[in-house]
């Protein structure tokens, strides 16, 4: 009889490979947009769990001033993060987003007391149902965890253009 593995954060089997982001991640980052003067912002990154093999996602964010107030929404996403086998990822979005899916792979780097600690993931626009049929110049969204701070790097590609928009960002997370 084998042994049930141990659940990372308590989340579904199907997304332990995912447990490192869950819980609520705010922080300020940086856009720069083509055409445009670089800005900062803030924001605030939710993933949810549930018995369910999916995490829930909600990020907004909003342009700040030099004293760190909120002058305008940026944007805004919300979607579910499913878990496929090989530590893969497939991203759905429900609104806001200029490309709704998203297929990408998490590379775990170490576990600490049931707990992934280090850990980055890396997202592509699909060119089709295939995991490795992606369009890298559309998109690229990456996530990583290192001593307790979310990275986030979001390159937004244009079609028919070699130009990008970038947005960076590092966030706390203030609760599980």
């Amino acid at each position: 009889m084998s042994e049930v593995p141990r659940l990372l954060a308590g989340v579904h089997p199907e997304i332990a490979h995912l447990s490192w982001l869950v819980g609520t991640w705010t922080g300020r980052g940086v856009a720069e947009y083509v055409g445009k003067t670089p800005f900062d912002f803030e924001q605030v990154v939710e993933f949810g769990h549930s018995e369910e093999p999916f995490l829930t996602f909600k990020r907004s964010s909003w342009i700040v001033d030099g004293e760190g107030n909120r002058v305008e929404v940026f944007e805004s996403e919300t979607g579910m993060w499913f878990g496929e086998s090989g530590n893969l990822v497939r991203v759905e979005l429900a609104e806001f987003s200029d490309h709704p899916r998203w297929l990408g792979k998490t590379q775990v780097a170490e576990i600490v007391d049931a707990t992934i600690t280090r850990a980055r993931l890396s997202m592509y626009v699909p060119a089709g149902p295939e995991p490795d049929h992606v369009q890298p110049d559309l998109g690229v969204r990456s996530y990583g965890i290192f001593e307790g701070k979310l990275l986030m790097v979001h390159e937004k590609g244009f079609e028919d253009s070699p130009d990008t928009d970038k947005i960076s960002i590092m966030m706390e997370r203030i609760n599980d």
